[in-house]
């Protein structure tokens, strides 16, 4: 899933058609995009997305949007944190695209909380455990950014991820 804006920019739209990204209105609820990814997962699809609703500049993390709970809930799949270092962070989003990043991604076990509900009490504490599991994977420190902080903090190392039928997820 990403920003329409993005996604609606001439020289790179048929990348992210290819990559079959979802376009999201950010300017308000973009219930289509909710649907799309709703309708990918229920397929066994994987869908990538940054909880915090928007790409931040800096190292700390934002507040998260209850999306990515509501959609694991509903879909009753899986939901693998990723935290994602040494590319936008820090950087505006043109210099991000146009210079190169070396960038670092650990990846953690799946978050496990209640899917019996999405009332908003539900959606909340979920959305805290989602946050809580990226936040663990968060370097410390410059030196553990200089490591395979993945190691450091004892997460597993970056490798490709299988795509599974989803009658074969936990």
């Amino acid at each position: 899933m990403m920003a329409r804006e993005y996604y609606d920019l001439p020289s790179l739209t048929w990348l992210y058609k290819l990559v079959e990204a979802i376009p999201v209105d950010r300017t308000g609820r973009d219930l289509s995009a909710t649907r799309a990814a709703l309708r990918a997962l229920n397929q066994g699809r994987i869908i990538g997305i940054f909880p915090e609703g928007r790409i931040e500049t800096d190292r700390n993390l934002l507040p998260f949007q209850t999306g990515v709970a509501m959609m694991a809930i509903k879909t009753k799949v899986p939901v693998y944190p990723a935290y994602l270092d040494g590319t936008q962070r820090g950087k505006e989003m043109v210099d991000a695209v146009a210079h190169p990043n070396r960038a670092s991604i650990c990846f953690g076990p799946a978050v496990d909380f209640p899917r019996d509900s999405t009332s908003k009490e539900a959606l909340e504490h979920a959305t805290e455990r989602i946050k809580d599991a990226v936040w663990s994977l968060r370097p410390q420190n410059s030196e553990d950014r200089r490591a395979n902080f993945c190691e450091v903090l004892g997460g597993s190392r970056p490798i490709p991820i299988p795509i599974t039928p989803k009658e074969n997820w936990g």
